[in-house]
């Protein structure tokens, strides 16, 4: 019977390697997706607002940049100018809104989910949720407390996945759903003055074909562009390039 055991618990040596290898690189590669999309997110984020900060301190020296035109088309740039920065504006203001809806979501929430340092916890998600898939630390976070709390109380880990991960993941699931479908539409197409289906479906493009960097630029782009249009039709410059040609 002993040897039966004995011989049971043999390991061929090779075995234990191949699999320590295994189990490594899946580990090591798990570890470099993560810092590649923080990479990815940090430098993203870093670069947009380097060139707001840039283009906010240069944008006297850029204005007079009309100088250079031909005299009957200064106005309409300068048109084409103010209303791109209205646009630019009014979606920041917009984002500023979503964020305190988010922050009072998270809040009432995480409060009836009794999770530790709630306020704390909310007011993080809320304000990183100015970032796509900021509001996600919110989240996280929250479970991390709640665990640590269970462990704390008992000396181990205790409390059901009922309050651990279930109640806060059920708190962000419901925020942030109403946040993307309904507040962000609404908020948004007031505040830049495109259509809440516009909203939807620019979100969705951008997300798809330039991620997070476009999350955050598909709003404003969209925004630009329509004034732009506008303007140049206004001016009769399109129907002008139509006869043309």
């Amino acid at each position: 019977m002993r040897n039966q055991i004995a011989s049971g618990l043999k390991l061929n040596p090779q075995d234990a390697i191949q699999g320590l290898a295994n189990g490594s690189a899946r580990v090591f590669g798990f570890v470099g997706s993560v810092v590649g999309t923080m990479t990815y997110f940090v430098m993203a984020v870093f670069l947009m607002v380097t060139m707001f900060v840039f283009l906010s301190s240069r944008f006297d020296r850029l204005w007079k940049v009309k100088k250079l035109l031909p005299e009957s088309k200064r106005e309409l740039f300068c048109k084409l100018v103010r209303g791109v920065d209205q646009a630019c504006s009014g979606y920041v203001r917009g984002q500023l809104v979503v964020a305190i809806f988010t922050t009072t979501g998270f809040c009432i929430g995480f409060w009836l989910a009794d999770v530790p340092y709630w306020f704390v916890v909310s007011i993080i998600g809320g304000v990183l949720s100015l970032i796509p898939y900021g509001q996600c630390s919110g989240w996280l976070l929250a479970i991390a407390l709640k665990y640590l709390e269970s462990t704390a109380a008992q000396g181990g880990p205790s409390g059901s996945i009922l309050s651990v991960i279930l109640l806060p993941s059920l708190v962000y699931a419901i925020t942030q759903s109403t946040e993307t479908w309904l507040i962000t539409p609404l908020v948004q197409a007031r505040a830049t003055r495109l259509h809440p289906v516009t909203i939807i479906l620019v979100l969705l493009t951008g997300g798809f074909v330039a991620g997070i960097v476009g999350l955050v630029l598909a709003i404003p782009v969209t925004a630009s562009l329509k004034v732009v249009y506008r303007e140049l039709d206004v001016s009769g410059l399109l129907e002008e390039g139509d006869s043309q040609s």
